[in-house]
């Protein structure tokens, strides 16, 4: 039967998985976005695919962006139905105290919603043009996407505004930041409760995904978040250096004492 809690079938007396389990599949909550008036348009065709893949119809194509409060926030989203499509993308409002949009020349950070896997997923997209930044009032063509394996977070010495969709095998937070487990003095969410590494208390329990974060660090160390079969999506960004971004690469990674090798 089903032993999956999460799942509308779950068999609580079952004892093997048969891979039964149904799922309640609802299209995520946090996709609104603010009409700011201004946008890049991009195209999309009717056979896109992701590693290869047809998307399937009713999935959602989508760009986000880390808002004031460190957040992922919309900025725009498509639902893809086997046709070519169009899109906007949302600048943001100069005229609005906060930012609710990508600034021109910004990364775009593409987010794809698998209708078939109900699941929120990483992708980097591969264009027409050689090389695409936001620009407001711009056209881009979309040909291929791709998910991410990999990627390496660099945490500033200090505070740190921590967000993600990552879905890694364990979400256990202990074992999440165990590479890097030095440098943290605390790990705090918008509850109040805490992960203190030195005191071995974790009232945190699992990492939530798009849910933010407060981090400490004692120094700059780089974490590498992978999972041998999908990592669905990241949003690590330093609001506060612009010059410390986040690095995005799909690749396998192999963990060491003293650092991290990655190989394509």
């Amino acid at each position: 039967g089903c032993t999956d809690p999460d799942a509308i079938n779950y068999n609580p007396s079952a004892t093997i998985d048969d891979d039964s389990c149904v799922y309640d599949c609802t299209f995520p909550q946090n996709w609104t976005y603010t009409n700011t008036g201004a946008n890049q348009t991009f195209i999309i065709p009717a056979d896109l695919t992701i590693n290869d893949n047809i998307i399937p119809n009713g999935s959602a194509l989508g760009v986000f962006f880390m808002n004031d409060a460190g957040e992922s926030q919309c900025a725009g989203y498509t639902l893809l139905n086997g046709q070519i499509n169009s899109f906007a993308v949302m600048a943001n409002d100069t005229n609005s105290p906060e930012t609710d949009g990508l600034l021109e020349g910004a990364e775009i950070q593409w987010v794809l919603w698998n209708s078939e896997l109900c699941e929120v997923q990483l992708v980097d997209a591969s264009y027409l043009e050689e090389e695409v930044v936001f620009t407001i009032n711009g056209l881009s063509f979309i040909e291929t996407l791709e998910e991410f394996t990999c990627q390496e977070i660099n945490l500033p010495e200090g505070w740190y505004i921590y967000s993600s969709y990552i879905q890694m095998e364990t979400m256990d937070m202990v074992e999440v930041f165990e590479p890097v487990v030095d440098a943290l003095k605390i790990i705090k969410n918008s509850d109040g409760e805490t992960y203190l590494p030195e005191w071995n208390y974790n009232d945190i329990g699992d990492l939530q995904v798009d849910e933010a974060y407060h981090i400490k660090t004692n120094y700059t160390p780089s974490l590498w978040s992978s999972n041998s079969a999908r990592v669905n999506t990241y949003k690590f960004r330093d609001r506060l250096e612009p010059d410390s971004l986040f690095k995005n690469s799909t690749c396998k990674c192999n963990y060491s004492v003293d650092r991290v090798k990655c190989r394509r």
